[in-house]
């Protein structure tokens, strides 16, 4: 008997630790690319408007981990210019920028 409980609170982790882990995987898959051309850089309040065609725009935020990638190096929001084009990775719901690239 006490083999069976314990085999049971062995299987009852292994189930739990495989949701913890696919449930992780899911988060990062969920993300969206977007490209475009900078409109505008707002560095009191770090932000990016990006034009993502004649009509459309986004507004995107720059938290302190997004990780910016200028002429292939890291680089601060400081360095973004308007008119530049821009590739950017966002969550899914969100619009806080995972990374930027120039």
């Amino acid at each position: 008997m006490e083999t069976k409980a314990s085999f049971l609170l062995l299987a009852t982790l292994i189930v739990s630790m495989a949701c913890v882990l696919l449930g992780a995987e899911t988060q990062e898959l969920a993300s969206q690319e977007v490209s475009g051309t900078i409109k505008e850089v707002s560095i009191n309040v770090r932000r990016l408007t990006i034009a993502l065609s004649e009509r459309q725009e986004k507004i995107v935020c720059v938290e302190p981990e997004t990780k910016i990638i200028l002429n292939n190096r890291e680089a601060t929001i400081e360095e973004l210019k308007s008119g530049q084009a821009v590739r950017l990775v966002l969550p899914t719901d969100s619009s806080k920028a995972i990374l930027i690239e120039v």
